[in-house]
């Protein structure tokens, strides 16, 4: 299947060697799939656990190019989107539609916690970045215990406004170190 697909990019690509941070993020979309699912009233969620990957793969290679049928060119990051759209074009019931979009809102959810957030902890100098690390049990179990790969959102060093007050500000600026 086209999800099937993108799920086995992201496994050999983001998540290469990375065997224990991808079934975390399996772990993590099930589980909220399951909590979520007395709301949407979703009986089989294997399409929005795909889907959920499909979003994924789209954020983490927001620079692919891809193509509808030859027809229609869109970048990765509309890729659920338009697999949507295509969806209910086809005609497929509601039901089909709230689930791929479920995985869509979940996917979301994931990317956000995982790849987004930690940029926004650190330009604002947030001391706790990775809100979803990966339990030490599954890269061990996957990886051994002496091999630590490097972790999906590279290291960024110290805030950028850490820097700026241990120079004792900049001259001139409220509180700066100016003449």
């Amino acid at each position: 299947s086209t999800q099937g697909r993108y799920c086995r990019l992201l496994e050999e690509g983001d998540f290469r060697r990375r065997s224990g941070d991808f079934l975390y993020m399996l772990l993590l979309g099930a589980t909220c799939l399951l909590l979520m699912e007395p709301v949407f009233n979703v009986k089989f969620l294997g399409s929005s656990l795909a889907f959920m990957m499909v979003y994924v793969y789209g954020r983490r290679n927001s620079a692919v190019r891809m193509s509808l049928l030859g027809l229609f060119q869109f970048s990765a990051p509309y890729l659920p989107w338009v697999l949507l759209a295509f969806s209910a074009c086809l005609g497929h019931g509601y039901n089909s539609i709230r689930a791929d979009l479920l995985g869509i809102i979940v996917g979301h959810l994931y990317f956000f916690c995982k790849f987004t957030f930690p940029y926004v902890a650190h330009a604002r100098g947030w001391r706790n970045r990775d809100i979803l690390p990966t339990p030490r049990v599954l890269t061990e179990l996957f990886e051994g215990p002496a091999a630590a790969p490097a972790p999906l959102v590279p290291d960024l060093g110290p805030a950028p406004l850490e820097g700026f007050a241990a120079a004792g500000g900049a001259a001139g600026a409220p509180g700066g170190g100016g003449a």
